[in-house]
């Protein structure tokens, strides 16, 4: 874990009256944190309940393992004027929780206002041994907050996205550490084991995933290992396989789908496939010619 340099902070606007009917008193959202303050007194307990719901999903996703920090809450109707709530925020989203006692002059209704000041702690997370520092590796790629320590030159290799982004022309190329934005750590792991020969191999659960990454990040040595297996080895139903093909211009797979359209009622049931309207017009001028040779 490391600690981010930018403090979180917000204060809302003003003192809010709190009494036995309030609800939700402030919703703010700020630096990719949402929340929403509630309050009401409890008139049998004498006492002020206050609440505060963080929802930072925006920042979970960007690495930030959790958030801490404080509320200070101030009213001249407290016992104490200022007090102070700590926090740590390990999910999102999180409630804190706090009862405050009023002063004995107190005549029914609180004036509040709060503020919150929290430091981001970014998460460092694991990644397999094989991605740590070796002999054989010359390049950290960041992703998820996790560090894939890689071979540039193999990674080149194998696609043209990494011989670019490695380039001296490009202002990556210079970085000691290059971050790789909007992708899971999961699914860029996977990536990399099906990069290399020796570690997976694509399965029906995994190809959609494997397309998509192998298609963004110009691997086509992916590409080749899932249309092979589409080809013989999957038991996705025919519908869908063609609709990945003709996505990906997998063309002998599409010519195979095609061809397992050999009667009306395979005809009628892609046209209910609910990606349908997503094959290209291409393929569907091709898929009437089928079904015009079936008459």
């Amino acid at each position: 874990m490391s600690t981010s340099e930018e403090l979180i902070e917000y204060k809302n606007d003003g003192k809010i009256a709190v009494d036995v009917y309030t609800g939700v008193l402030d919703v703010s959202e700020t630096k990719g944190i949402k929340c929403t303050w509630t309050g009401s007194i409890i008139k049998e307990c004498n006492v002020v309940c206050l609440s505060w719901d963080f929802d930072w999903d925006e920042l979970k996703n960007k690495g930030i393992g959790s958030l801490v920090g404080e509320i200070i809450i101030r009213s001249e109707e407290f016992q104490e004027s200022q007090i102070h709530v700590d926090i740590d925020l390990k999910e999102t989203p999180q409630r804190i929780d706090t009862v405050v006692e009023p002063n004995p002059t107190f005549e029914g209704v609180c004036h509040v206002d709060f503020e919150y000041i929290l430091v981001p702690i970014i998460h460092v997370a694991q990644v397999d041994d094989e991605f740590g520092p070796s002999e054989a590796t010359d390049g950290v790629l960041l992703v998820g907050g996790a560090k894939f320590h890689v071979n540039k030159g193999f990674l080149s290799y194998q696609s043209e996205y990494f011989r670019a982004l490695f380039s001296s022309n490009f202002k990556e190329g210079e970085m000691e550490e290059i971050e790789i934005k909007e992708v899971n750590l999961e699914d860029f792991k996977l990536l990399l084991h099906t990069i290399n020969p020796m570690n997976a191999f694509p399965n029906d659960g995994n190809i959609e995933k494997l397309l998509e990454l192998a298609d963004r990040f110009l691997v086509p040595s992916v590409i080749y290992k899932v249309n092979h297996h589409l080809l013989n080895h999957s038991r996705i139903e025919n519908e869908k396989l063609l609709w990945l093909a003709d996505k990906y211009n997998l063309e002998e797979l599409l010519k195979k789908c095609i061809l397992m359209v050999n009667s009306f009622e395979r005809a009628k049931q892609l046209e209910k496939f609910n990606r349908y309207s997503e094959i290209s017009n291409n393929t569907k001028a091709r898929l009437f010619d089928r079904v015009l040779k079936l008459m």
